[in-house]
Order: structure tokens, then sequence, then C-alpha cells
């Protein structure tokens, strides 16, 4: 899934997808809240549990990343994102 931003629509983009057709883009609307929830939420993994991370494989990587889900779910808080007019990027 991917918003409606024009980098999803690059040449390059077009014709990876036609040489790997199992795969699908799914487009919504660019600031589409419950999507930006989930790429900030990728945000926070990345930079509070893998950037700078030295890792020897994918299975390290997949335990740490359970690790972070674990401790964050142990005082879960509500995700709360609002839009304002400088990231808000629809037309209109």
């Amino acid at each position: 899934m991917v918003d409606n931003y024009s980098a999803h629509k690059h040449d390059d983009v077009t014709e990876w997808l036609t040489k790997h057709p199992r795969f699908h883009i799914s487009l919504h609307a660019t600031s589409s809240s419950w999507l930006n929830l989930v790429e900030r939420w990728f945000r926070e993994l990345t930079q509070k549990r893998l950037r700078r991370g030295n890792f020897t494989g994918v299975k390290e990587l997949i335990a740490v990343i359970k690790e972070y889900l674990a401790q964050n779910n142990k005082q879960p808080k509500p995700f709360v994102w609002t839009a304002t007019r400088a990231t808000d990027h629809r037309e209109g």
C-alpha cells in the first residue's frame, strides 16, 4: 500500500511491477491518516531500535523487532498523528 505520491508512478517502479506480477500497488489518498500512522510507527521502530544496529542476520533482526514489540506492548499507548498544513499535501 502506498499513498498517491508521484514517486510510486515513476517509470522504474512501473517497469519493476511489470516484471514482478505477483506484486500489486494499492493507492490511497496522500496524507491518508491511517497510512501515515503505519509509516510513523515504522519510523519510530527504525529510530528507536534499528538505526545504527549491527545485525548478524535476518533471524537476529527479527528477534530484535520482536523484543521491541514486547517492550512497547508492556505499556501500550494510542498512536496519535495529526496532519498540519505543512504535512498535508492534498490538493484542493
